[in-house]
């Protein structure tokens, strides 16, 4: 899979990594945190997991990807059904993105001027 970004996914680039950024906060969550509890905690780690997701083969590179940030950056124990859930989603949003970016750039309104 070629995962450069073009002209038609650069368009969409906002999209899918708001995507991503929606199922790491509300999906995955390692932390548990309610969405009232949270000042976006993982707002710093989104860009990370965005070229994750980008450069994973499949689904089981991005699972080991985020069980290793999980438990080095938190110390937390490996939870490998949340992850592997996660991965699947993420890796399936962006496996859409990508095959469909030329029919989703064309559905987006076109903001004019500044």
């Amino acid at each position: 899979m070629d995962v450069t970004m073009g002209k038609d996914t650069c368009i969409n680039s906002h999209t899918l990594y708001r995507s991503i950024s929606d199922v790491i906060s509300n999906q995955w969550n390692p932390l548990d945190l309610a969405e009232s509890d949270t000042a976006k905690p993982y707002e710093h780690y989104i860009p990370v997991i965005y070229s994750w997701a980008l450069a994973a083969n499949d689904q089981q590179d991005l699972v080991e990807d985020l069980s290793k940030l999980a438990c080095n950056q938190w110390g937390l124990a490996t939870n490998h059904h949340n992850d592997r859930r996660a991965a699947h989603l993420i890796i399936s949003i962006r496996d859409f993105h990508l095959n469909n970016a030329a029919y989703i750039s064309s559905k987006l309104p076109l903001k004019l001027g500044a």
